[in-house]
């Protein structure tokens, strides 16, 4: 065979076989009539055990010693294998070394999987859970418009629509989300339509605010969701919990610092009107965060893939 074929069989520049023919790793390799090298069976076979010889770290010394004693005969066959097996052991310490390493990188980047995951798990939830706060804040203001289209008197008053995506959020968010969407919930609307009025809706905000915050801790932190009927028990705390509040601003407001806003009796006639629109939430806010809840939504995913 020619060199070029030799060359490409194993992967060896034409340079680098006339070296290893020119310290003796090759036999002088004979020529044709044109006095270019001609490859035999025995070359090859010394090509291929020289390679495996490289690829497994033999160094040229090494290699020419061995065939050095290679050539002088059995005679010296017990220094070969003495010679080889010094290798070989030299390989399984290397070897061992490399298995040492590659569990030390394997540990890292299992390592920086989880903490790229984690991190990518939060940046997604935080999204979905923007996403979904910003849906109930639009249900706030369009609900509202939708009851008043009807053309009844004190619409919101009866059905409180503004109320529902506030618990809805609550319990799906969280408390933090719950409170923020209570507050601009009412101040949004006051901003774009001018309801509620602007002697409302402080008192709005601190209602609504502890809706959606308590609905929020009781559905998570206090895992209300994984007990039978927890959105309905969740939403009825919380209603309480809201009434309260609105209750007791209306009074500081009413009989501390004079401000005409009818006290307690004003509370409980809110209270009575609304019945309707509390039926209503007790009707589909806990189907509605069932189906979502159950659905899987908010889940986060256990891993993400992320190439460089």
């Amino acid at each position: 065979m020619r060199i070029c074929e030799i060359s490409d069989m194993f992967h060896l520049t034409q340079d680098t076989l006339r070296y290893y023919e020119k310290i003796g790793l090759l036999d002088p390799v004979s020529k044709d009539k044109k006095g270019n090298r001609d490859y035999q069976p025995k070359d090859i076979r010394r090509l291929e055990f020289i390679s495996c010889m490289r690829d497994a770290g033999l160094s040229i010394q090494v290699l020419q010693k061995y065939i050095e004693l290679y050539q002088q005969g059995d005679g010296t066959i017990l220094e070969r294998k003495n010679l080889l097996v010094n290798e070989r052991d030299k390989l399984i310490e290397k070897q061992s070394l490399i298995h040492k390493s590659l569990e030390k990188l394997n540990y890292k980047i299992e390592n920086y999987e989880k903490i790229l995951n984690k991190k990518y798990r939060r940046i997604f939830m935080k999204t979905r859970k923007i996403t979904f706060g910003a849906m109930c804040l639009a249900l706030s203001l369009l609900l509202p418009q939708a009851f008043h289209l009807i053309g009844m008197q004190q619409a919101g008053s009866v059905f409180l629509p503004m109320h529902i995506p506030v618990f809805i959020g609550g319990m799906l968010l969280g408390p933090i989300y719950g409170l923020f969407l209570g507050i601009f919930a009412p101040l949004t609307s006051f901003v774009v339509t001018g309801m509620p009025t602007a002697e409302r809706v402080l008192f709005m905000m601190s209602e609504l605010a502890t809706y959606g915050m308590v609905s929020g801790l009781l559905f998570h932190h206090f895992h209300f969701s994984k007990k039978k009927l927890g959105s309905v028990m969740a939403l009825l705390l919380s209603m309480i919990a809201g009434r309260l509040v609105y209750g007791f601003v209306i009074s500081i407001a009413t009989y501390v610092f004079g401000i005409p806003l009818g006290g307690i009796q004003a509370v409980i006639m809110a209270t009575m009107t609304g019945l309707p629109g509390i039926i209503i939430q007790l009707l589909f806010v806990p189907a509605i965060v069932t189906i979502v809840d159950r659905g899987g939504y908010f889940n986060e995913p256990e891993t993400f893939t992320r190439e460089a």
